[in-house]
């Protein structure tokens, strides 16, 4: 450092800020500037503090550009006193002294600040940043300097960038504490700023959009040299998206930082992913300077919503465009809509990507990301505004995922944040409830997006609770194509895995049930039934069941349903199948007796189905509770093809019956005849051939080789002792006799004819009778299938 510089230095660092304020006054700067001569011989009469700092000035300028520690040695001084000051003013005096080198040699000044940002010490780098955004934040103000002015200023500046990365990588915390390194700290939050301030201006330097002047080459040409300095730049930038992934879920892990860093997080990934499409993406040489406006009208969105500066951002964009945020976000999403749904293919870049980076950046910063909402009218207005807009686009037919996600998540974030502001007066928001239901309407086009917005909105608590009262709203029945509407968001719902985790759409699950079990399925039939499948099989069995009791008119379509319904049940699923329908004959047996009938006559023509296993364990207990129910008995008689198919069941239904009366008699209690008689009765019903399966399993008894009989606790052992017993009531042993009858003759003759001996020689003549209806009985069931083996056993008949 030369003395006059030392001597200058000093004689500012002394100033009191009333001398420091005058000196940093702009008329100063530029009349040194225009009259560089001249206004040397005058700087005696401004004062000894204005002679220091144009001696400063004009050793700045004079230094060679290869000294880059000549030209530290007169910028850091100044910066240096804004570390050691307490005075605020004063520390913002300092910061606009060293921002004034800038205008004396703008080369110059940027090595001298670059090298300043490679010091050691923080709080020297963080008074260069300051110092830089003062810089750029002044030449986008300065009407006086041209566009070309501003860009080569920019540009010089741009060659801090990769110092400002650097800065953002390091973290004190790195070695101590991995995760405190991921939290964005006042410095590197400030390297972030300063880096996207820079580009943000270098976009905008001509604060016109090139497609929107009237010279449409000029303002294209001047946002073209732009793009392609920002295209020099994509390596840093692909970095410092990485950078900023890295804040994002260090964020999310404090409390109150960020609302909602999912969506910052899928914001970042889509940008990243953009830049990489444009790092690998390979044009015709007449379609690159397009490619890479479009790319720069990309970054012109994203920026703003990296900034942790939320007055930075609200400036930005208020000299970027002068219409209101929510126009601006109409207009954005009206022509993401149809730019959608346009036939062109050719261009190299989405063009609804790009607009849909306003979409995002619109409805960031407000405070999705980072801030949280402050309650006030124009806070609840612009939240309003931004859902009326997502509204429009809930139709589209085409959009992408990572454009469709993002939109429902901002969507989701506003309409909650409305609810709540809203349910804190004791109300509820209208634009919330009408973003609801354009969100399940579309649904009928089954859509990506509609997709989306159901999923996002399915996530949060108050939007999941307020749509499923919208889609309960949804089920007129007099309005057919409300009805369709309702059940394709219901369907869509329902394959959706967030679903299962919200406590209000479990709490309407009954509700919404009964609306769909209700609905008359003359048109939506299949509608219907697949939307039942995937309800929770409980409310939809106890729904149908009921229905079919109550109603008639659709009695039949109600029980073709029930059927289709059983049809699919699986087998975790049968204890409630059995729970359900026991419970509908229970109620129909006091008001609606025939309704069981007519139900199981209507589900006849189907056979083999698995669920009659259920159906007719429950038909034959409720009919062995009840015996005296002739009804019951005829609803058996109407299911005997299910019952051959089911003689397991049948066989254990009768003889776990037939112990149970073994056991009353046993303890004195009185049968009536009618439950002495329903086990024999259910074994009429069914064919000879499952008669004679159910019957020959583990029958024991036989004629043992000394023509005795050996009587056991089978069936057929309870049908002889039923003939035996003169107690018996008439109806009983003659069932008893016409089902030994119905048996195979190779089975029952010789145990028949034990009897007859018996009774004969005893002088039973009811013993003798009932074994004699049995012979009839088997000649006459049995004469086709066992003549030859009938012929035989007629000749040892006649013989006794």
């Amino acid at each position: 450092m030369s003395q006059g510089v030392g001597v200058a230095l000093s004689v500012l660092t002394r100033c009191d800020n009333e001398t420091l304020r005058k000196v940093c006054r702009r008329s100063v700067q530029r009349e040194y500037l225009s009259e560089k001569g001249r206004f040397t011989e005058r700087r005696k009469k401004k004062g000894v503090a204005h002679a220091a700092l144009l001696s400063l000035w004009d050793s700045f300028r004079s230094a060679s550009d290869q000294s880059e520690e000549a030209l530290v040695s007169i910028v850091t001084p100044l910066i240096q006193e804004w570390t050691s000051s307490k005075d605020s003013i004063r520390r913002s005096l300092f910061i606009l002294l060293a921002s004034s080198f800038c205008d004396v040699d703008k080369t110059k000044f940027s090595k001298a600040l670059g090298a300043a940002l490679s010091s050691e010490s923080q709080s020297m780098q963080y008074a260069c940043m300051l110092v830089l955004q003062n810089v750029v934040k002044e030449a986008a103000q300065n009407r006086s300097k041209t566009v070309e002015e501003k860009a080569h200023l920019l540009e010089d500046l741009s060659n801090l960038l990769p110092k400002l990365l650097a800065i953002c990588r390091s973290n004190p915390g790195e070695d101590s504490n991995q995760q405190q390194a991921c939290i964005p700290t006042k410095l590197t939050s400030l390297a972030s700023d300063s880096l996207l301030l820079i580009v943000i201006e270098m976009l905008n330097v001509d604060r016109a959009h090139p497609y929107s002047a009237q010279d449409f080459e000029s303002c294209r040409e001047n946002f073209l040299s732009s793009a392609r300095w920002l295209w020099k730049q994509l390596p840093l930038l692909l970095e410092f998206l990485a950078r900023h992934e890295e804040w994002t879920r260090g964020l999310s892990a404090m409390e109150g930082v960020i609302n909602d860093a999912e969506i910052m997080l899928q914001a970042l990934r889509a940008m990243n992913k953009r830049v990489l499409k444009m790092v690998s993406f390979s044009f015709a040489e007449e379609d690159k300077d397009d490619a890479k406006i479009i790319h720069a009208c990309c970054w012109m969105e994203w920026a703003p919503l990296l900034l942790f500066d939320l007055k930075a951002y609200c400036k930005i964009e208020e000299a970027k465009c002068k219409d209101s945020h929510a126009n601006s976000l109409k207009k954005t999403t009206s022509a993401l809509k149809y730019a959608g749904n346009a036939s062109s293919s050719q261009n190299l870049l989405s063009i609804q990507e790009a607009l849909f980076r306003q979409l995002v950046s619109a409805g960031f910063v407000i405070g999705l990301g980072r801030y949280r909402l402050i309650s006030s009218e124009a806070g609840h207005e612009y939240l309003t505004s931004i859902l009326e807009a997502v509204s429009d686009i809930t139709s589209s037919t085409f959009l992408s995922t990572p454009s469709s996600v993002l939109a429902a998540n901002i969507a989701t974030f506003v309409a909650a944040q409305l609810e709540q502001t809203c349910q804190q007066d004791g109300s509820s928001s209208g634009i919330a409830r009408e973003f609801f239901s354009s969100v399940l309407r579309s649904c009928k086009g089954n859509s990506n997006i509609s997709k989306s917005f159901l999923r996002s909105l399915l996530t949060n608590r108050c939007c999941a609770a307020l749509l499923v009262k919208q889609l309960i709203e949804l089920f007129p029945m007099e309005d057919k194509e409300e009805t369709e509407t309702a059940l394709m968001a219901l369907k869509t719902m329902l394959g959706m895995d967030e679903l299962s985790s919200q406590k209000e759409f479990r709490d309407a699950l009954v509700t919404i049930c009964e609306l769909v079990v209700n609905l008359d399925d003359t048109d939506f039939r299949n509608e219907i039934e697949e939307v039942l499948t995937k309800l929770p099989i409980s409310h939809v069995m106890r729904l149908l069941f009921s229905k079919a009791r109550r109603e008639e008119k659709r009695f039949r379509s109600t029980a073709k349903m029930l059927l289709r319904f059983l049809r699919n049940v699986s087998t975790n699923e049968y204890d409630l199948v059995k729970s359900t329908f026991r419970e509908f004959i229970k109620s129909c047996s006091k008001g609606h007796p025939k309704r069981i009938l007519m139900l199981v006559r209507e589900w006849n023509k189907d056979e083999e189905s698995q669920f009659w296993n259920l159906i007719l364990d429950v038909i034959l207990q409720a009919s062995g509770a009840d015996p005296s129910n002739q009804l019951l008995i005829q609803t058996l008689s109407a299911l005997s093809t299910q019952l051959n198919h089911c003689k397991i069941l049948v066989g254990k239904f009768v003889l776990s019956s037939l112990q149970e009366q073994e056991r009353k008699r046993e303890g004195e209690a009185e049968l009536g005849v009618f439950t002495r008689l329903h086990p024999f009765l259910v074994l009429r019903i069914i064919s000879n051939a499952s008669f004679d399966s159910i019957v020959s399993e583990n029958l024991h008894t036989r004629v043992s080789s000394n023509d005795t009989l050996e009587v056991a606790d089978d069936i057929l052992g309870y049908l002889v002792r039923a003939m035996k017993s003169l107690s018996e009531d008439m109806q009983v042993r003659k069932l008893c006799s016409e089902l030994c009858g119905k048996m195979n003759p190779k089975y029952s003759f010789s145990v028949m004819l034990v009897l007859l001996k018996s009774g004969v020689a005893s002088g039973s003549h009811h013993l003798s009778r009932a074994c004699l209806y049995a012979y009839c009985c088997s000649f006459q069931i049995h004469k086709d299938n066992e003549r030859m083996f009938l012929n035989v056993k007629c000749n040892d008949l006649s013989k006794e």
